[in-house]
């Protein structure tokens, strides 16, 4: 009897690039068909290929690059199609809101994970970053309605991008913080020695 299983996960990079294409093409074509929005597509066809799914491929340095690339695409994309004189006009609700959903999930964040969770300070702060920071997930929803030059899609897109910048930002400085706080908290110096 045929083994299939002991071909998976795939290894041969040129194997796992044509998997890659094969649901970049067919992921929309058949969410389309099916009314689903792409994105969506996307997620089922990775979760499916996963090793939580089938266990076809595996994930590696590279997935992790193309999830950077696509949302690196997306924020493009925004920046293009945003109302730039509906940002001007609006930009003291825009700088708020946006500081506003960077440091209340930060905040919130920081002091559950040194009270709740006993992590170190520089772990929680390490958190706090990812935590605060978002992504314009549903984005490609949205203009694909055409729903992108509504103020509150600005708004969205203007804060998404103040916190992204902010959360980078506290990121950098993390880098910098004195090393001897690591090992503060029992496990938690490992989540950071993992994260870097």
């Amino acid at each position: 009897m045929l083994n299939i299983a002991q071909y998976f996960p795939i290894t041969d990079p040129t194997l796992i690039f044509f998997v890659v294409m094969i649901i970049i093409l067919f992921a929309p074509i058949i969410m389309g068909k099916l009314r689903i929005p792409h994105i969506i597509g996307m997620v089922l066809a990775g979760v499916l290929i996963g090793k939580y799914g089938l266990n076809i491929l595996e994930r590696d340095s590279s997935f992790e690059l193309f999830g950077k690339v696509g949302l690196y695409y997306i924020m493009f994309l925004a920046a293009l199609e945003m109302d730039m004189e509906g940002m001007k006009k609006t930009k003291s609700r825009l700088l708020t809101y946006g500081l506003l959903t960077c440091f209340i999930p930060f905040g919130l964040t920081y002091w559950m994970s040194v009270t709740l969770l006993d992590y170190s300070t520089k772990a929680s702060f390490l958190l706090s970053c990812i935590m605060a920071s978002n992504t314009l997930i549903a984005y490609p929803i949205v203009s694909r309605y055409g729903l992108q030059q509504k103020p509150s899609v600005t708004l969205s897109v203007g804060s998404s991008m103040i916190s992204l910048l902010i959360a980078l930002v506290e990121c950098g400085v993390e880098h910098d913080l004195p090393a001897h706080r690591l090992s503060d908290a029992g496990g938690s110096g490992g989540f950071v020695h993992r994260a870097r």
